[in-house]
Formats: C-alpha cells, structure tokens, sequence
C-alpha cells in the first residue's frame, strides 16, 4: 500500500502533487523546458505569457547586461527586461498541449495577457481548449510598454475588475490575477480583481528595473 503524498494540495479545485511551482518566466517558454522541471519534481508549472500577435510585437532587447560600480569593483549584472513570449501563439499552443498530454498528473498553468476584452477572451478559451488547468492573468509585466497591457492594466482597478470578469465569462477554468508592486498599494487592484470573480491572486510580479543608481547616495 502506497504512503499518501505529505506535500499533496487542493487549490482551486485543482490537485498539486506538492506546492512548488516554476512562475511564468524564460526557463519555461518552451514544452523542453517545462518538461524539464516536471521530471525534477516540481508540482506544477506556469507557462510562459501568451499574447496574440495581432495586439503585441514583442522585441527582445540584446543585449540585457549592464555595468555598475560596486564599491571599488566593476560588476556585470543581468538587466530586468523580460517581456512576454516572442513564439508564435500556434507553437505554445502546441506546447501546452503536449505537456499536458505528456504530464496529464502535473499542473499547467497558462498565463496570458491581452489587449481588449476580446483578446482576453480569446485567449482563455485557446489556453482552456490546450489542456491547461488553471490560467493565470498577467496584469503586472513591468517591461510592456504599451498603455493597454501589463503593470499599466495593473495598476487601474477598473481594467482589472473588467478584464478579469471577461476571462471568467469565456472559460470554465479557476482565474488567478496577478498583481504588480509598481504601484502605491495593490490591495484595491487585487479586491477588484475578486469583484471581477478571480478565484485567486498571484503576489506579486516582478519589480520594475532601474540600473546605474548609487545605493549609497542616490543619484
């Protein structure tokens, strides 16, 4: 007789074998990478943010590394420009159902980011119609430039609220919004987000990247 998993949870009705979770970031923008992590034994992953072309041209900036004095030393540090994915939408697509497929025991996780209402739902339809078991809102990406996406959506409740309750009328999957810190305080981000019906909030995404500032004296 088999031991019952110590480390096994129910969140959002959804069965995690443990709690660890890669976040939706480079190591998993392909089915190779994901798949990686699930053989390493995480519980779940959150893939890499979808977009539709039609609404984002996404252009990596080259190259990302940055010099700064520290002290009386020369650093090299990794600049915090990472957008959304830059693949196809047709290939993560794909991906996810592959993965699932593959891994039908482990947890996917998509995460997505649209323009407009119907972006939005687009977007969890494809996601849910993949095999993911949970999809994930990206309000929060400081590196997207554009007025109607990312920490810009994130930091206006009355997107959020929209947005969120748009993604929860197109699919029968649990919702998580994730929030941004680039903002004075995300607590009614994150309350509109539960108006618009998340079943849960993500905390928090990264903080957005301000480089060559002197820690001592700020300038």
């Amino acid at each position: 007789m088999s031991k019952p998993n110590p480390l096994q949870i129910n969140f959002c009705g959804v069965r995690f074998e443990n709690p660890f979770c890669l976040s939706s970031s480079p190591v998993g923008n392909h089915a190779e990478m994901c798949a990686r992590a699930y053989d390493a034994g995480w519980g779940g992953v959150v893939y890499k943010t979808l977009g539709l072309e039609k609404s984002f041209r996404v252009v990596m900036p080259s190259p990302r590394l940055n010099a700064y004095n520290y002290g009386d030393k020369r650093v090299i540090g990794l600049q915090n420009t990472e957008q959304i994915t830059d693949r196809p939408i047709r290939d993560n697509l794909r991906d996810l159902a592959w993965l699932k497929k593959s891994y039908p025991n482990k947890v996917l996780i998509s995460s997505i980011m649209g323009y407009d209402d119907e972006d939005w739902a687009e977007l969890a339809k494809m996601s849910e119609d993949a095999g993911a078991d949970l999809v994930e809102l990206n309000f929060s990406c400081p590196q997207m430039a554009h007025k109607h996406a990312g920490h810009r959506v994130g930091q206006d409740f009355h997107a959020v609220e929209m947005f969120t309750h748009v993604v929860k009328n197109a699919t029968r999957l649990p919702v998580i919004a994730k929030m941004t810190p680039n903002i004075t305080d995300m607590v009614p981000v994150a309350l509109a987000a539960k108006d618009g019906g998340a079943d849960a909030i993500s905390a928090i995404n990264t903080i957005k990247a301000i480089t060559n500032i002197d820690l001592d004296s700020f300038t």
